[in-house]
């Protein structure tokens, strides 16, 4: 054989290996591409998402934190993640068997049902059946003739004596019953002190405002699960250092006759 037809021999036996090695260059040219984009649209993400005030991270680290949910109706996606949240209470305008599956520890609109609310969890049992939930049924829209309900009194000093956050309102703060015991309860803190900036409690809103001692934290509906999945991390991580804080009030609250 010719010397010449050996080099092209030669040549044409590397240039499938030369296409695989190109191949293989631009699969992982092109990886590290995508790799990019995703890591700036996840930054991009995290930035949107609204950082838990501390006074909230606070609440829920000390079981002094209530959620309290609008009528929009929720996904499981969201009931799984509020499990996994020390909320010591949820106050409620949805409910659905879905909801109970959760949440099975439903109480009254009833003396022993508000203070079963005001008071804390037992850290002895699975959260569903420790938090007890208090359906609404439609005083987040609607007020009372009466002036001033039992429910009145309960709502009043429960945004006084917990950290409330708002979620799934159509106006963001809840009307009626509800927003206006959340109203006459700023008025009372205030009074007591005039200095008073610190809001009582916070809402998931389209915007960032402040009003009528409500934080609204600007999201929408994937900033929100968002902001909710931060919630359950945060939760797992303060949980996974306590377990002595947990068994001295697994201590205390056995004192504490089941509900």
């Amino acid at each position: 054989m010719k010397p010449g037809n050996r080099g092209r021999r030669n040549r044409l036996l590397l240039l499938p290996v030369a296409l695989f090695l190109l191949r293989r260059l631009l699969t992982r040219m092109r990886r590290r591409v995508d790799t990019g984009a995703a890591s700036t649209a996840r930054r991009v993400k995290n930035d949107a998402v609204p950082r838990a005030p501390e006074r909230l991270s606070s609440s829920l680290r000390s079981f002094d934190a209530v959620l309290v949910l609008g009528p929009r109706k929720v996904t499981r996606d969201l009931l799984e993640l509020w499990s996994q949240i020390p909320f010591t209470a949820i106050l409620t305008e949805d409910w659905s068997g879905e909801f109970e599956d959760f949440f099975p520890h439903s109480v009254g609109k009833n003396f022993g049902g508000f203070a079963t609310v005001l008071s804390k969890p037992r850290v002895d049992k699975p959260p569903g059946d420790s938090r007890p939930v208090l359906r609404l049924d439609g005083l987040g829209t609607k007020d009372v003739e009466d002036d001033e309900p039992p429910i009145l009194i309960f709502l009043r000093d429960l945004f006084q004596s917990k950290v409330a956050l708002l979620c799934g309102w159509p106006e963001t703060i809840p009307q009626g019953l509800v927003g206006r015991a959340l109203q006459e309860a700023w008025q009372l803190t205030v009074a007591r002190d005039a200095r008073r900036r610190e809001a009582l409690a916070f809402a998931l809103g389209r915007a960032e405002a402040v009003e009528a001692g409500v934080h609204i934290l600007p999201t929408d509906d994937a900033t929100e699960l968002a902001f909710f999945e931060a919630l359950a991390e945060m939760s797992s991580e303060s949980s996974d250092g306590c377990g002595e804080e947990k068994e001295a009030d697994v201590a205390h609250w056995n004192t504490i006759g089941d509900d």
